[in-house]
């Protein structure tokens, strides 16, 4: 933006308040669901305003994924709080839905009305996916649409994928849709939960990681011992994320081939994620 072709639209706002005893608020809406390039524009293009007295901007958004998506985006650390060069403090609104008692019902719902055919062990699983990323009600929605339009013919595991997919897709979570970038997020935004819950710094890196994946598919996605149709997934995830020494390791050889269980088609030579993004156009067209 023309610095100088702000000065009469500043002028202009600095006398308006001027003659105000209360703030000017502008609030900006949802930008969190812009994209990523046009939402660091805007927010560029309204710092040149932050000088003018008693004028407030509000940004009402997803915090943390609006960083995340900006991150991935841009390539910066996932420390890099870009944000923070542009708000000067934040308020955080409470949650309503932390026991996951609203996605329950949105999902019972359609379940039920459209009849999504949703066996118990994968309601609990979707759910337990919502929770984890927090989609709010018309992400939600929008998800649970596509779901209804794309499930036909799948199996169990690949309804699954089918879900986290569209929440990847919806939350725009990553840039590209690549087994890498997938599984690279999967695993830091799961480590961040169970960093919050079930932490242990005394345990040794293996010891963590064990501890973390079993957390993964037991404690988060698995109602009960008995049922977890999160294995496979759990499984290629931690082989993404082993060293090159630890790959190669007779134990862990066979977990890249879990990912298999995944693919929405019989191809299972493309990468994983760029097979459902073609299979999810192709179908809604």
């Amino acid at each position: 933006m023309n610095v100088c072709a702000t000065k009469p639209f500043k002028a202009q706002l600095a006398e308006i308040t001027k003659k105000e005893k209360k703030p000017l608020v502008f609030i900006v809406d949802e930008l969190d669901r812009c994209k990523p390039e046009f939402a660091i524009r805007l927010i560029e293009r309204i710092k040149h305003f932050f000088d003018i007295p008693k004028v407030v901007f509000i940004l009402a958004v997803n915090k943390n994924q609006l960083e995340e998506s900006i991150n991935n985006f841009y390539g910066f650390s996932s420390t890099a709080n870009y944000l923070e060069k542009f708000i000067d403090f934040s308020v955080m609104l409470k949650n309503k839905d932390l026991d996951g008692s609203r996605y329950a019902e949105i999902l019972n719902n359609y379940n039920k009305d459209y009849q999504l055919d949703l066996q118990r062990n994968e309601l609990h699983t979707f759910i337990a996916l919502c929770k984890t990323y927090s989609p709010n009600p018309r992400q939600l929605v929008k998800i649970i649409n596509k779901f209804s339009l794309l499930k036909y013919d799948l199996n169990e595991t690949q309804k699954v994928f089918l879900f986290i997919f569209l929440i990847y897709s919806e939350l725009r979570l990553i840039t590209s849709f690549t087994d890498t970038e997938f599984s690279t997020h999967f695993y830091n935004h799961h480590k961040n939960v169970f960093h919050k819950f079930n932490f242990n710094s005394t345990n040794s890196p293996a010891e963590k990681r064990a501890s973390f994946f079993q957390f993964l598919t037991n404690d988060i996605y698995s109602k009960n011992s008995n049922t977890n149709i999160f294995a496979y997934l759990s499984a290629y995830i931690e082989y993404q994320n082993l060293s090159p020494a630890e790959s190669i390791n007779s134990k862990y050889r066979h977990y890249k081939d879990c990912k298999n269980h995944y693919y929405p088609t019989e191809n299972q030579s493309n990468d994983l994620m760029d097979e459902w993004y073609k299979y999810v156009h192709m179908i809604e067209g």
